[in-house]
């Protein structure tokens, strides 16, 4: 029961955000009372601090998952860039703003997949896959700060678009280009 009362209260962040999960909608989500959500967790934080560990956890995991396996590393960057957060931007801002600890766990699964890309673009060039003229020290660093950047903007909010859709975006230019593949 635990557990889906963490997947219910993270589907209703996603939708309307952290400030406006209340113990109510969680309930009615569910078809449960309010009294069996108390018997799992005693506060609304306790809920949202559970419910953006097993966030953070599952994304461990798919991390770990798609860096495993015989792919190439072209397939495993895309497989990194498919484990990252199908979540709007504005949560991220939203736990960046308001939940300094778990955003902490967020920034070293960051470090650890830019790293895990750095490597996996070295490997890239180690097989000769890779423009040898595109310097992989600049662009693996590089793209935590466009990515930065990106958190400290508005204009994905607008759009509701998620990390995810970001990431998918920016990889496609890291390795191919803006010109159009003929």
């Amino acid at each position: 029961m635990e557990q889906k009362i963490i997947d219910a209260a993270f589907k209703l962040i996603k939708d309307k955000g952290i400030k406006k999960l209340n113990m109510d909608d969680v309930s009615r989500e569910l078809r449960i009372s309010k009294k069996t959500i108390y018997k799992h967790f005693e506060s609304k934080q306790h809920l949202i601090v559970s419910t953006l560990e097993d966030f953070i956890q599952k994304n461990y995991r798919e991390t770990e998952k798609a860096l495993k396996g015989e792919e190439n590393w072209q397939k495993k960057v895309k497989g990194l860039v498919a484990s990252s957060y199908a979540v709007p931007m504005r949560l991220l801002i939203e736990i960046r703003r308001d939940h300094p600890e778990q955003w902490l766990k967020i920034e070293a699964l960051d470090k650890k997949k830019i790293e895990s890309f750095y490597g996996l673009m070295l490997q890239g060039e180690a097989q000769k896959e890779m423009n040898p003229e595109i310097r992989h020290e600049i662009v693996a660093p590089m793209l935590k700060e466009m990515m930065n950047i990106l958190l400290r903007m508005e204009f994905s909010d607008d759009h509701n678009w998620t990390m995810r859709q970001i990431y998918e975006q920016l990889s496609e230019i890291l390795l191919y280009g803006i010109v159009k593949r003929v």
